[in-house]
C-alpha cells in the first residue's frame, strides 16, 4: 500500500518539483502578514532561520511538532496532519510524498519545499562530535546613514549638538551555525547619535548581545546560554518572538513556536539574558529559565513616594542613548526573572502549565493616566497559566487561561 501511494504520487506529480523552486511564496506570505501588523521590530531572527533552513533543510522524518512550528505560514492542522501521516505510513520515502498528506495542496507544499528534505535519522553521538567543526560561519557588518540631517545633529549658537555621537548607524553580527542543532554568535549595534568608543560607550557599541543555543542533545531538547527569547502559550504571560495579528490568512491566528529561541537581533529589550533548558522524556517536556539583566528606566517627576523611596516611572524599550539624559538612563536598573513550563504532548493533544516570576530592582510606579490603568505597577509580578490544544479531524481547539 505504501509503495502504491508513492508510485501514484510520482506518476501524477504536478510540474512544481523542479529544482528552481524559490521561496517567493513564503516571502509573499510573510509580507502579507506583516502588512497587517503595525508593530515595528528589529528582530530578524525568523528571516535568519529561514535562510539557514535553505542551506540545511529540515528532515521531515525526524522533525517534531516544535521543529515544524518554524514554518509560521502553516497552521497547526497542517502540521498535525503531516505527523499523523508519518506515524501511520512510516518515514517519508521521497519529498514528493507530501502530496499524499491530507490537507497539503500544491501551494502549501511550495511554501516549505525549499526548507525541507527526507532522510534517515543521524546518530546523536556522531552528530554532536561534528557540531563544532562542520558548521557555517557568517559575518555581517553594516554602516548606514541618513543624508538629511536630523535636528539633534544641528549645532546651536555655541557649536554644541543635542546628540553626542555620530549620525552613522553601525551593526556587526558574527554567527556560527551547524544545521539546525547548534548556533552561537555575537551582535553589536550603535544607533545614530550614540557615541562609539567614548563617553557613555567606552566599550564601542552601545549594545552587545551574545548567545549559545543547542538542540536535540538526548533528553536535553533545548539549551540556551546568553540571550534568548521565551514564548509561552498564546502570550498571556510572555511571548517575545515574532507573532502576527489577524490577516488575510485567517487560519494562522495561533501563536506557535519553540518555548525557547536563540536571540541575535538588534532590538535591545524583547529578550532574556541568562540560561534556559528544556528536557523531554516521551510525551513530557519540562522547561525552565532564569533571567538577570540590566534595563534602562526613567524616574517620575511627580508621584506618591510614601511607600517607596526610590522608584521608576517607566521602562525604556527603544534602546536609544543619544543625549546626555538618555545616556544617564542607560542600564540604570536591574531585572530578575525565573519561570518554567510543564507540558504533555501527543500528536493531537497538548496540555501545559506555565509560570513566571519577575522582580525589579526599583519599584515601577506609573503616572496616573488612563492609558496606564491596566499596566503593571509595583516591584514583583507573578503569573500562572494553563494552555491547551486539541485536534479532531479538521477541527483544532486551542487557548490559554
Amino acid at each position: 500500500m505504501r509503495w502504491f501511494i508513492l508510485i501514484w504520487v510520482l506518476l501524477f506529480a504536478a510540474p512544481v518539483w523542479a529544482q528552481e523552486v524559490t521561496n517567493n511564496n513564503v516571502e509573499q506570505a510573510l509580507e502579507d502578514l506583516a502588512e497587517a501588523d503595525e508593530l515595528e521590530t528589529e528582530d530578524d531572527s525568523y528571516q535568519q532561520q529561514l535562510s539557514q533552513l535553505r542551506k540545511n533543510p529540515l528532515n521531515l522524518n525526524t522533525a517534531t511538532l516544535a521543529d515544524l512550528q518554524v514554518f509560521r505560514v502553516l497552521n497547526e492542522l497542517l502540521l498535525i496532519q503531516l505527523i499523523s501521516y508519518r506515524n501511520l505510513m512510516g518515514p517519508f520515502l521521497s519529498i514528493y510524498e507530501l502530496q499524499a498528506v491530507p490537507g497539503w495542496d500544491i501551494e502549501t507544499i511550495q511554501r516549505v519545499l525549499p526548507y525541507v528534505r527526507v532522510g534517515p535519522a543521524q546518530n546523536v553521538v556522531d552528530d554532536f562530535s561534528s557540531r563544532f567543526r562542520g558548521g557555517d560561519h557568517s559575518l555581517v557588518m553594516r554602516v548606514a546613514s541618513v543624508f538629511e540631517q536630523s535636528k539633534g545633529f544641528t549645532p546651536d549658537s555655541l557649536g554644541n549638538t543635542q546628540y553626542l555621537g555620530s549620525p552613522q548607524r553601525l551593526f556587526l553580527r558574527y554567527k556560527y551555525v551547524y544545521k539546525n542543532t547548534l548556533q552561537f554568535g555575537l551582535v553589536g549595534d550603535k544607533d545614530p547619535g550614540e557615541q562609539f568608543f567614548k563617553g557613555a560607550q567606552k566599550n564601542g557599541f552601545d549594545y552587545y548581545s551574545m548567545h549559545l543555543f543547542a538542540r536535540n542533545l538526548g533528553i536535553v531538547r533545548r539549551l540556551a546560554i546568553g540571550d534568548y527569547t521565551v514564548n509561552m502559550g498564546q502570550g498571556l504571560l510572555t511571548y517575545q518572538s515574532l507573532a502576527f495579528r489577524k490577516s488575510v490568512d485567517v487560519l494562522n491566528i495561533k501563536r506557535q513556536t519553540e518555548i525557547f529561541r536563540p536571540y541575535n537581533s538588534a532590538g535591545e529589550y524583547t529578550f532574556h539574558r541568562g540560561a534556559a533548558i528544556t528536557l523531554g522524556v516521551k510525551n513530557w517536556y519540562l522547561s525552565a529559565f532564569v533571567n538577570a539583566r540590566r534595563i534602562s528606566t526613567t524616574s517620575a517627576a511627580q508621584a506618591d513616594t510614601s511607600e517607596f523611596e526610590d522608584f521608576v516611572s517607566s521602562i525604556l524599550t527603544n534602546g536609544l542613548h543619544r543625549t546626555e539624559n538618555e545616556a544617564a538612563r542607560r542600564l540604570n536598573s536591574k531585572e530578575f526573572g525565573v519561570g518554567g513550563s510543564l507540558q504533555y504532548r501527543t500528536t493531537k493533544l497538548q496540555l501545559g502549565v506555565n509560570a513566571v516570576h519577575y522582580e525589579l530592582e526599583k519599584p515601577l510606579l506609573r503616572q496616573p493616566q488612563p492609558y496606564n490603568f491596566y499596566q503593571f505597577s509595583g516591584k514583583k509580578l507573578t503569573g500562572i497559566s494553563g494552555e491547551y490544544g486539541y485536534t479532531y479531524k479538521n477541527f483544532h481547539l486551542f487557548g490559554e487561561v
